[in-house]
């Protein structure tokens, strides 16, 4: 009788486990039975979505970058802005009389009055005003001694009419003369170009020929000296005579940017590593003057 009872209790049993089961039991001993038993029972799980961290600041459209213009290209070969050349007075010649006259007609005719470093600092004024540009040089400025009355006369008359010139400098001697010193460095402050003239007025182009190191050394000597008495770089040479020196590598050694003469000039290139420019000397009165000059180098 307990037999029975015990058989019935496991037949019961195995009735039940094999309902809660819905797959197929294999023999637990055999790898194929446990991959099978696994399969059927393993429940598909569904990642949680990923959640993006919402900014509280609104995003703004981009704005698409504004293209640049183009950059202009222009010929290299200028033409060298009409130039006046100046020196104190003397008995045959008024400078201070001419200056004014001439500031007027330059006034009336709406022209800039620029220096050889502002063409160094913006290249391109040359042809963006070509027509309207105009150069005044006074030569023969002494470092080492007080300035000529007629000389601190034009400056003022330069100075009133809002115009800056470019002062060729000599400055043979030791010590430079204080006062003159502090002017032309206030001048330079205010736009003015200190250029050097060489220290001795010396012919560059003959000294050259004999002893081209004794040329080299005018200049370099010329321009340290107006470097410790102003603190200013001279970068431009006026040619004592207009006459330029025939081997073009002095001025290349020495660092001149601009070398100003006189004769021929009217253009320049400006892929040069040194310009040569010239100059024109008063010729009667101002309005003559004016009038071949801007022929010259205006055609």
């Amino acid at each position: 009788m307990r037999q029975q009872i015990y058989i019935i209790f496991f037949v019961l049993f195995f009735a039940v486990a094999c309902a809660k089961s819905p797959g197929k039991i294999e023999p637990i001993n055999t790898p194929t039975a446990t991959l099978k038993f696994l399969t059927t029972n393993t429940k598909t799980v569904t990642p949680r979505p990923t959640l993006t961290k919402l900014s509280l600041t609104p995003t703004l459209p981009v704005k698409s970058a504004t293209a640049s213009p183009p950059t202009a290209t222009f010929d290299t070969l200028r033409n060298t802005p009409p130039t006046i050349m100046l020196h104190r007075s003397n008995e045959n010649f008024d400078s201070v009389f001419f200056l004014k006259e001439l500031v007027t007609i330059l006034k009336e005719k709406d022209f800039m009055v620029i220096t050889y470093e502002d063409i160094t600092k913006q290249p391109d004024i040359t042809i963006l005003e070509k027509g309207h540009l105009f150069i005044i040089t006074i030569d023969d400025i002494g470092l080492q001694a007080p300035l000529d009355p007629s000389i601190e006369q034009m400056i003022k008359i330069l100075e009133e009419a809002g115009y800056p010139a470019v002062l060729g400098i000599i400055t043979e001697g030791k010590l430079p003369d204080a006062k003159t010193a502090a002017r032309l460095k206030k001048l330079a402050d205010a736009g003015w170009e200190l250029a050097m003239h060489t220290d001795t007025h010396v012919n560059l182009n003959q000294l050259a020929q004999d002893m081209p190191y004794a040329a080299r050394l005018e200049i370099r000597t010329c321009r340290e000296k107006i470097l410790d008495a102003t603190g200013v770089t001279a970068n431009t040479l006026v040619l004592p005579y207009g006459d330029n020196v025939a081997d073009l590598k002095i001025l290349y050694r020495e660092k001149v940017t601009w070398t100003v003469g006189i004769g021929g000039g009217n253009k320049y290139r400006t892929s040069n590593w040194t310009y040569y420019v010239g100059r024109e000397g008063p010729s009667g009165n101002a309005l003559e003057t004016f009038n071949i000059i801007i022929e010259r180098f205006n055609p």
